[in-house]
């Protein structure tokens, strides 16, 4: 009996050992997912942020494009105003003559 006692004592000290080796990558494979996590959620926020950068991007490029509008406008206007001057002025100078 005493010796299956110490084969049964040998094999529960084999399997506490094991068992002790299995926490502790069990805890260093937690600590990892637990790091890739941080990282995935960090990424997750980097990503928002950039299409955040994307819309504002967009509307910055649609207002460009108004603004360019309304400057095409402007200088037709005031190339207008300037032609109108010029020719007022042509017809006062022939007035004179």
């Amino acid at each position: 009996m005493k010796t299956r006692e110490k084969v049964l004592e040998s094999a529960l000290k084999r399997v506490n050992k094991e068992n002790v080796l299995l926490v502790e990558e069990n805890k260093r494979l937690t600590e990892d997912l637990n790091k890739q996590r941080e990282c995935i959620a960090k990424m997750e926020a980097a990503y928002k942020e950039y299409l955040d950068v994307v819309e504002d991007l967009k509307k910055y490029k649609n207002e460009y494009h108004d603004l360019v509008k309304e400057i095409k406008l402007l200088k037709s206007e005031y190339d207008k105003n300037v032609e109108n001057s010029c020719n007022k002025v042509l017809r006062d100078i022939r007035k004179v003559k």
